[in-house]
């Protein structure tokens, strides 16, 4: 996907052919069965121009809800002039249970340690730690115990009419939105906006979008993967901002599959 993506830099009315040859790919990719669904939505971020290849497909978010876990806090902070939320002490208590995670996080969280708010956002989006997004989900029910401050940071993201832990989908271009949202700052202030984006550039999953880029391209993106026992299905996103030199761009891929060392490849 990237060694195309890069011919957008070069010239913008590439648009037409660079889809033709994406259809292209994920056609053949579907019809080998090293996918069963693939969903890709692209923007400039420079110029403006969008693509979009099955991009109102639904999938199951999965790890990608831990963006609006850490958004929601920080839109808090923000809405309600608490920065000090962000230092913040919290302990996990449980015993952590046996991390059933693909792609297991480098660093988990540790019980009866103190971490501050701050700490467990950088943990929760860099390492995709489940532990560390628990704590921050105990923590919001405690700043608001009817749940309506993740519900409405949902609906105003747009990208989920209700929530729910345990049942949600998301097209690929409604996440995708989250990201054009914090390029321009339009959910969160400047400040916190950039902030944000500059936790996911430090995120460890390398694979994915950050495979196919030549070395110090800054990318600041989010992962999300499931499996479902019942069907054996697999599923496997990865969506962000590229900064690609004098021309960023966002792309987020989302996909459906029975072995999630395809769908790697894939994304």
């Amino acid at each position: 996907v990237f060694v195309c993506l890069e011919k957008i830099t070069v010239d913008k009315r590439a648009y037409s052919e660079l889809k033709l040859n994406l259809v292209s790919f994920i056609d053949k990719e579907v019809k080998e069965g090293n996918a069963e669904e693939i969903g890709l939505f692209f923007r400039d971020l420079e110029a403006g121009p969008t693509l979009g290849i099955n991009d109102r497909l639904d999938f199951i978010p999965a790890s990608l809800l831990k963006l609006v876990h850490v958004l929601t806090i920080f839109r808090f902070a923000e809405e309600e002039n608490l920065p000090n939320i962000f230092s913040q002490k919290l302990n996990y208590k449980n015993d952590p249970s046996v991390n059933m995670q693909e792609f297991p996080p480098q660093e988990i969280i540790k019980k009866d340690v103190s971490y501050t708010v701050n700490e467990l956002a950088e943990r929760t989006l860099q390492y995709s730690d489940n532990l560390a997004d628990e704590l921050l989900l105990e923590y919001i029910k405690f700043l608001d115990p009817d749940n309506d401050l993740i519900s409405e940071t949902y609906r105003d993201l747009g990208i989920l009419s209700t929530y729910s832990l345990n049942s949600t989908s998301v097209s690929v271009k409604g996440y995708a939105s989250i990201f054009r949202m914090l390029y321009n700052s339009s959910f969160l202030d400047k400040y916190n906006s950039e902030k944000l984006l500059g936790i996911l550039s430090k995120n460890s999953f390398k694979n994915g979008l950050r495979a196919g880029l030549p070395d110090g391209i800054v990318v600041a993106n989010k992962f999300g993967e499931r499996a479902l026992t019942s069907t054996n299905e697999k599923q496997l996103h990865d969506c962000g901002i590229v900064y690609y030199p004098t021309n960023p761009y966002l792309l987020c891929v989302m996909t459906k599959g029975k072995d999630f060392k395809n769908l790697e490849i894939i994304n």
